[in-house]
């Protein structure tokens, strides 16, 4: 007569489980991930009449929803989520709408970090 085996009986018991558990719901399609993930990082500066974002060297975002002083008038890195607007500027590259989310000074050492890992990953594949 052969034995019953608990531990296949109880692995076959717990993956039925959590299939039940696991399960997806359709209900929650409402969240409109654009607008929520981040799409740039940047600097974020500050000057006597605006808090403006350094995308790159050449091109400056001016954030129309941040009144100044952002960050207690630091110059932080910050990941940001914008949308372009249709106003137009004659010191900015870009007028934008923003939602932030502030790096600490730790936290850029590590973004520097990953930035020279990614740049190094892309010029070995070349």
């Amino acid at each position: 007569m052969r034995k019953i085996n608990f531990k296949k009986i109880g692995l076959a018991v717990a993956l039925l489980m959590s299939a039940f558990t696991f399960q997806s719901c359709d209900s929650d399609d409402d969240t409109n991930w654009d607008q929520v993930l981040p799409n740039a990082l940047v600097t974020v500066k500050q000057n006597a009449d605006a808090c403006y974002l350094q995308l790159d060297d050449n091109t400056t975002l001016l954030a129309k929803n941040l009144k100044t002083p952002v960050f207690d008038g630091k110059e932080v890195r910050a990941l940001v989520n914008y949308t372009a607007t249709d106003e137009k500027s004659d010191k900015y590259s870009q007028v934008v709408s923003t939602g932030l989310t502030a790096f600490s000074p730790r936290s850029q050492h590590l973004i520097s970090l990953l930035r020279q890992r990614t740049m190094r990953s892309m010029a070995m594949m070349r």
